[in-house]
């Protein structure tokens, strides 16, 4: 008796291999067994190829990897301008460009030499400065100098042995302020100077606020109003 291919498909029942352990077609049965009987019914089951969708899905792989490799050229070869290179988006015509007028390095201020002699600030004095000066002070100074400017700061308080002057001494009070102004700037003695924690102009808002600390603890009676004056020599 004489089996249909048909039948012989449906008999195999291995899911993956032949008898004889070759792959299988898409239907179930072997690919040999499919190309010796073409009536198979898995043969016929098994959707066609379509070669033209395979070939639209390899001409837009190839799109994309050109667009890829032409991106990271683009990232790759960045414009640059060597060293006094002409270029035209200038006016002047050269790639290289000029500081802005006024510009310095950062820390490069000059101090001038004699500044220790200065006696007033290079700059209006108002409340604004004093308030400045106070702050920067309370930060940088107070730790050794004290809130008051008597020496008696934190650090000292905890041990520290050879202390910073109180603001209040007579040497003190008769320096000027660009005293203040150079030791902040270049240090004095075992103190450190403080150019980089403390700028240029702070520095003399620092100088200002020192100088109100001092007439807080010590102002001669003249400096007073008039109406104060009077008040207080009326005390017994």
């Amino acid at each position: 008796m004489r089996i249909s291919a048909d039948r012989r498909c449906r008999s195999d029942q291995s899911p993956l291999l032949d008898r004889r352990g070759g792959p299988k077609g898409r239907g179930g049965c072997s690919i040999e067994f499919l190309n010796n009987h073409p009536g198979c019914g898995c043969a016929a089951a098994a959707p066609p190829v379509q070669e033209g969708r395979s070939f639209g899905f390899a001409v837009a792989l190839a799109i994309a990897l050109m667009s890829l490799t032409a991106c990271r050229q683009k990232m790759a070869d960045q414009p640059a301008y060597r060293p006094l290179q002409p270029s035209a988006s200038f006016s002047d015509g050269t790639s290289a460009r000029l500081f802005p007028a006024g510009t310095i390095a950062r820390g490069s201020i000059p101090v001038a030499k004699d500044i220790g002699e200065e006696a007033t600030l290079p700059y209006a004095l108002t409340r604004e400065v004093l308030e400045r000066g106070k702050n920067r002070f309370n930060i940088f100074c107070s730790p050794c100098h004290g809130e008051a400017g008597d020496a008696q700061g934190i650090i000292v308080l905890r041990g520290l042995r050879h202390g910073p002057p109180s603001f209040h001494i007579d040497r003190l009070r008769q320096a000027p302020l660009g005293h203040f102004v150079d030791v902040i700037s270049n240090g004095f003695g075992g103190m450190a100077d403080y150019s980089v924690q403390i700028s240029y102009r702070d520095r003399w808002a620092v100088a200002a606020y020192i100088r109100v600390l001092q007439y807080s603890q010590y102002s001669p009676i003249g400096n007073l109003p008039a109406a104060e004056r009077q008040r207080l020599e009326a005390e017994p």
